[in-house]
């Protein structure tokens, strides 16, 4: 505080000794002047939808559990109440990686070149089932997406690891937990290090036979192929519906580190040559017959590392990535005889922003998943699961987690600001988004209508320098006055040095008059859901 706001007053002076007292007398406080505003339009026409199918609340705003969360946390009824006000009814596990080297019946996690890691203390039987059923019971349609780990331990043969997966599977439903949909895998392009079969080492191998096969420590760089795990998920969904004939189970591939990847046996997807085949693009080829949903993750500004840079993505992403998977799936899949009218759901299985610095504990994050999410639905996504509810990384300043169970002492469980805009999109966003422009470059908008009849808008002012100072046409449906959910520096400050929130109010409520034509100021760097009456 002294270094920040009090005038005339050096920190020297400031400093007090423990047990001594230090009179700093009169302190005059720097007032804050308010922003310039910026004239900005905002025109809405209600009656025109802009997606083929509305959005599912249920997929949209799924969450990732992972077996390293702290167990205590899934079983507090504060951190309970907290995620159902964030509508997560949908939860993938057992999260990330641990999907490749996670042992459900006995919760050891194997590294990938052999061998046991540790045995973390949030296990299946003692920590995600008594969850799973107690969300069942206080959430409707509350579900689980798992992961099946194809990929370890390495004393079984890939056949022997997709049967163990399908006696897990056979575990839920014998639990009545219910499932639809199901992973095979998590980012295989970047996992060079995973020991593949031995009957890889001779060419020619039947599909059958590698699948069979032993593993073997001279086979590396294998999962890192397309046509290897386009192989495997394959296998892996036959076996699959076979055991569950009667479930329409949803098979989900190939789940790439990032939407546009290409192929490099090495890993490092990203140092891949420029003409390698895309995953997305050549998994679908490869598994047109076998897979319902196509799965990838996100994380489109690794480093982190730049505010005006990591803001601009939501542009530069899914309006280029959707035409170009829908043309895949249109090319690939409905060109089998029999398949032509068979949709493919797109899934983001996993997403966030980057790097887990201090950019994921800041308002800058919390901004830029508002304007992702709005820009997912936008281009027609399906499904997506936030990554994740728990994660958190002290020792470089920030975590992707929705919570930080462990480091506010004044707030159980406290929220990061990156909870706050997707709850007000689970809570309060419509599910028919419609047609919505804005003309200022800064202030990214959507619009939704709901089966109640209101009218939402979910703006977020991207610069610091400006208040949007909006005009705001509506047409295609009347409305009338409503509510003003807003997000900024006034409601979310993050502290580097104490690592937590000193601010962290969630979204004021402010009430508007509203209308067909009215005028609305978004702060800046601003989250702002409007939601106007019928």
């Amino acid at each position: 505080m002294v270094r920040d706001g009090y005038k005339d007053k050096t920190v020297a002076e400031a400093v007090i000794e423990p047990g001594k007292e230090n009179n700093l007398g009169a302190i005059a406080l720097i007032p804050e002047t308010a922003p310039k505003g910026k004239a900005s339009s905002i025109v809405i026409d209600a009656s025109k939808s802009i997606r083929k199918l509305p959005i599912d609340k249920h997929k949209m705003y799924g969450n990732n559990l992972a077996a390293w969360h702290p167990v205590a946390a899934y079983r507090d009824n504060n951190v309970v109440a907290k995620i159902k006000k964030l509508g997560v009814s949908f939860l993938r596990i057992p999260g990330g990686d641990y999907g490749n080297q996670y042992d459900w019946k006995t919760g050891e996690v194997y590294n990938y070149d052999g061998g046991v890691s540790w045995t973390p203390e949030l296990n299946y039987y003692g920590g995600m089932v008594p969850f799973i059923k107690r969300m069942e019971k206080e959430m409707a349609g509350f579900e689980v997406m798992p992961i099946l780990n194809v990929m370890t331990p390495d004393s079984k043969s890939i056949d022997e690891r997709v049967d163990y997966q399908i006696q897990w599977l056979q575990d839920m439903k014998n639990k009545g937990i219910k499932f639809r949909y199901v992973e095979v895998g998590n980012e295989p392009d970047n996992k060079p290090q995973c020991l593949g079969p031995a009957a890889a080492l001779k060419k020619g191998s039947s599909v059958t036979t590698l699948m069979k096969s032993p593993t073997s420590k001279k086979v590396t760089q294998w999962w890192t192929s397309i046509d290897n795990v386009s192989n495997v998920f394959n296998y892996t969904t036959y076996k699959v519906k076979k055991a569950f004939p009667d479930d329409k189970l949803k098979l989900m591939g190939p789940c790439p580190m990032q939407p546009m990847n290409q192929e490099r046996l090495a890993g490092e997807p990203w140092l891949a040559p420029k003409d390698a085949p895309y995953w997305v693009e050549k998994f679908l080829k490869k598994s047109a017959k076998y897979v319902d949903t196509l799965a990838i993750h996100e994380y489109p500004l690794w480093a982190n590392n730049n505010a005006i840079a990591l803001l601009k993505k939501p542009q530069q992403t899914w309006p280029v990535y959707m035409p170009k998977f829908r043309s895949w799936i249109k090319k690939y899949v409905n060109s089998v005889p029999g398949q032509e009218n068979k949709y493919i759901e797109v899934a983001l299985t996993e997403w966030n922003s980057g790097e887990e610095n201090s950019m994921t504990a800041l308002i800058e994050n919390a901004l830029f998943c508002a304007d992702y999410l709005g820009s997912f639905m936008k281009e027609g996504g399906d499904m997506a699961f936030f990554w994740d509810l728990f994660t958190q990384k002290p020792g470089q300043g920030g975590g992707h987690g929705m919570f930080d169970a462990e480091n506010d002492p004044t707030n159980r469980s406290a929220e990061r600001g990156h909870y706050w805009p997707v709850m007000l999109y689970a809570q309060k966003f419509g599910t028919n988004m419609v047609k919505c422009e804005s003309d200022n470059p800064d202030l990214s908008v959507y619009a939704a209508t709901g089966d109640d009849g209101k009218l939402t808008i979910m703006a977020i002012n991207k610069t610091k320098l400006f208040a949007a100072d909006a005009s705001i046409a509506i047409s295609g449906t009347g409305v009338g006055g409503g509510k003003a959910y807003q997000f900024s520096k006034k409601e979310y400050v993050w502290s580097k040095d104490l690592y937590k929130a000193i601010v962290n109010d969630g979204p004021s409520e402010i009430n508007i008059n509203g209308g067909k034509n009215f005028k609305y100021t978004f702060p800046p760097f601003s989250v702002t859901l409007l939601e106007l009456n019928k």
